[in-house]
């Protein structure tokens, strides 16, 4: 239960700093958790690009 409430701040804090419209430039390397983010992002407008060369 602790894991779905942290997961629910974060998703709430990244929602209170974007908006649609705006883009996250982000590693490949993420943990899975995090790219499942950015993709339901998608549904608010905002995009993520993937780059393998940020570390």
């Amino acid at each position: 239960m602790k894991c779905f409430w942290a997961a629910l701040v974060r998703t709430f804090l990244v929602l209170g700093i974007l908006h649609s419209g705006d883009e996250i430039v982000s590693s490949a390397g993420l943990y899975g958790g995090s790219i499942d983010l950015f993709r339901d992002l998608e549904t608010f407008g905002i995009t993520t690009k993937m780059d393998r060369w940020i570390l």
